[in-house]
């Protein structure tokens, strides 16, 4: 009886963990063939997640990706989120400085 339960237990965790989405993979594949809504749209799926190990990574996709589709004001939101984790990169401020320029 009790190695039935184990089967089951093991079972049950292996298809939960079959069913998740890895869609920090799925943005990437998007972003690489220039399918840039659908990668955000996967990269803020990962960042949902909870438990996301490259969060701040993850910001910086999208606002690069948002930055690439002139959707300034989005980016503008992502970059000031991102100098806010991390506030010792200066290419983040050099990238939010270029978005509150071509905002204006």
């Amino acid at each position: 009886m009790k190695n039935i339960f184990i089967i089951f237990i093991v079972s049950l965790v292996s298809i939960t963990l079959l069913g998740q989405e890895d869609y920090y993979e799925l943005g990437n594949e998007f972003f690489l063939k220039r399918m840039y809504p659908e990668a955000i749209e996967n990269y803020k799926l990962e960042i949902d997640k909870e438990e996301v190990d490259n969060k701040n990574e993850l910001i910086e996709k999208i606002a690069i990706t948002y930055q690439l589709l002139f959707e300034y004001k989005n980016a503008e939101k992502w970059y000031r989120d991102l100098i806010k984790t991390l506030p010792e990169n200066s290419v983040h401020y050099f990238n939010y400085g270029n978005i509150l320029r071509n905002n204006q």
